[in-house]
């Protein structure tokens, strides 16, 4: 069959604007750039990255090295702020040794950014942040993860603090002498939650009095609430999420976050799929059995529990964590600010979530000076 001439030329234009039009959408497989549309600040409150850089050697400049957060990503990603977190494993670490542990993967990490200070700041504070990203640095603020490096003694934390630490998770695993756990060794729930004791309440006061900003993540629910009743200042869960929507130890309950919001402090969403959905069928493509529609859900219910200044970022990348589906590394973060925009969040609400809630907490500790007598590492 042929076509008059005229509807020939209409059907070539037709084609023409179809095929333009399929040529400038950008498919699966195609990364879209958000950078535009990126908060100002990006404050990332639970990287894991400092193990992997003492016992493996990585270099935080290597890509190809695999890890979900790097310099080339964390820029990728808009993540201009990021809280290393140096995890010490009590299982393996006891006494002194736990402390010398915590202290090696701090200098790890600070080597790090002195080898990368074209890229790497190392702060002290939340005007510290800012004025290194404003630089176009990637601020990096130091945390210990794990209160078994403290060896019972309180005195440790003024050591702690003149190292340059500004976060201490009061417990992984397994109860403390001085502090109940969520979890046993074996990741099951503790049989008989505990809380802070007399040496527990006295070592809190010490990191509140030298600005260090206690971490309930891990903690169990008597502990967490026992830190907000005495507690002065603001707290944080570094990497949490609402138990409501998935019953996990890890997660917070809803009395907690009511709790946290009357306190001022925040509870940064965790990446992990296991403490953001159920067992469900896994995707074929990464495995994993949540997605960035599981993080939304979180934040929507933080948000309607606690409120929108009391919510931030607490990814657990590189904490040998299956993220969630199309959050897998540090670049991918943009797909959720994008998603929160499509779920009605505004600007404002966005820039604190990304990291001003987080920076709002650590101003309320930076008012407090080192102590001169234990200098820490240049």
């Amino acid at each position: 069959m042929t076509l008059e001439p005229h509807r020939a030329l209409i059907c070539l234009i037709v084609l023409f604007l179809l095929g333009v039009s399929v040529l400038g959408s950008p498919t699966s497989n195609q990364r879209v750039d958000s950078s535009s549309a990126l908060p100002p600040l990006v404050l990332d409150a639970h990287i894991d990255c400092a193990r992997r850089i003492l016992e493996r050697g990585d270099d935080l400049a290597d890509e190809s090295v695999g890890a979900q957060a790097d310099i080339s990503k964390w820029r990728a990603g808009g993540v201009n702020i990021v809280w290393v977190s140096a995890w010490v494993d009590p299982r393996r670490y006891t006494g002194e040794q736990a402390y010398m542990r915590a202290i090696e993967l701090i200098d790890a990490v600070r080597d790090q950014i002195h080898k990368h200070s074209d890229e790497l700041e190392l702060c002290q504070t939340a005007k510290d942040c800012r004025r290194a990203a404003a630089r176009g640095k990637i601020a990096v603020l130091l945390g210990v993860e794990g209160g078994v490096v403290l060896n019972n003694n309180p005195a440790y934390v003024r050591e702690l603090r003149n190292r340059g630490v500004r976060r201490l998770t009061l417990v992984w695993r397994g109860n403390l002498d001085w502090v109940g756990s969520s979890q046993e060794w074996d990741e099951s729930p503790v049989e008989r939650p505990r809380g802070l004791n007399s040496l527990g309440r006295s070592i809190v006061a010490e990191l509140l009095r030298h600005g260090i900003v206690p971490d309930l993540s891990h903690a169990s629910e008597r502990t967490a609430l026992d830190v907000l009743n005495m507690s002065s200042k603001p707290v944080i869960f570094s990497h949490s999420n609402a138990r409501v929507l998935m019953n996990h130890p890890r997660n917070v309950s809803d009395e907690v976050l009511r709790r946290l919001r009357a306190n001022g402090g925040v509870i940064g969403v965790n990446f992990y799929d296991k403490f953001l959905a159920p067992r469900r069928p896994r995707t074929l493509l990464s495995g994993a059995r949540a997605s960035i529609s599981d993080v939304v859900a979180h934040i929507d219910h933080i948000r309607s529990v606690a409120g929108i200044d009391h919510i931030g970022i607490g990814s657990d990348w590189d904490g040998d964590i299956r993220p969630a589906k199309g959050l897998e590394n540090a670049s991918k973060l943009p797909a959720l600010f994008e998603a929160l925009r499509r779920h009605g969040y505004s600007d404002e609400d966005i820039r604190k979530i990304a990291g001003e809630n987080f920076l709002r907490v650590l101003e309320q500790y930076d008012r407090i000076e080192l102590s001169p007598t234990v200098p820490a590492k240049p």
